[in-house]
């Protein structure tokens, strides 16, 4: 009986092991690709993240595993299988523990509240972003570093509100919007610098920031009510 069972065994084991050295399915294929169709297609797992695919061979960062990401540093891959990821989905780091998150060098959008009240301290904006959802940064309490490679031309409502802890607001050329409350109550602001493509400043931008820090408002660009109000 014994010898039975094992004989029984062995074909069942090469079996296994012939499943596991098998060359896995593609992902997908180039008939699911359309440019012109910007619709989800399908989502993986890769590091710790979650991703949206779309059918455009574009990808969105969806969420992240705390169990898998523990440290306080991470990097977002710049892509995901071969696909460049450029969004960031909306509230994807709400509340996260990060303090140090290097964005994806493809990345063009940033949803709303993505970083709302995370840990970050330091965030670099790549040369790529374009648009940013409203309180994308809000309450990031512990950030004091912002730096951009580039220039959105709308800075959103709350984009940055209460971020108490940053030193510098250098915004770059090319630059033409702040909305509402973009900067408001950014408390410990000691330097504001407005680019000249500034066109508008919207009510409350920079109500209770940078108190008694000199502002060079652009030739013609409208200010918006309370923009500077203290």
């Amino acid at each position: 009986m014994k010898k039975t069972l094992l004989f029984l065994l062995i074909p069942l084991l090469f079996l296994c092991a012939c499943r596991v050295i098998e060359t896995p399915e593609p992902l997908l294929t180039e008939e699911d690709w359309d440019l012109s169709r910007h619709e989800p297609l399908s989502q993986y797992e890769e590091g710790g993240f979650l991703f949206q695919i779309y059918t455009d061979k574009t990808a969105s960062l969806l969420e992240y595993d705390k169990n898998t990401l523990t440290d306080f540093e991470i990097a977002i891959p710049d892509t995901v299988k071969e696909i460049p990821v450029t969004s960031i989905a909306p509230r994807a780091f709400q509340n996260a523990p990060f303090r140090r998150i290097a964005l994806p060098a493809f990345l063009t959008e940033i949803g709303e509240q993505a970083f709302q009240k995370c840990a970050i301290e330091e965030i670099i904006l790549p040369e790529t972003l374009e648009t940013m959802g409203k309180e994308a940064f809000d309450n990031c309490l512990n950030l004091k570093t912002l730096r951009f490679s580039g220039a959105p031309k709308r800075i959103p409502v709350g984009a940055f509100y209460a971020c108490v802890s940053l030193k510098e607001i250098v915004l770059p050329e090319g630059v033409e919007v702040l909305e509402e409350e973009a900067f408001a109550s950014c408390t410990g602001a000691e330097k504001i610098s407005l680019p000249s493509t500034l066109k508008e400043i919207g009510p409350y931008a920079f109500w209770r920031t940078g108190k008694g820090v000199s502002v060079t408002v652009p030739d013609g660009c409208t200010v918006g009510e309370e923009a500077f109000g203290e």
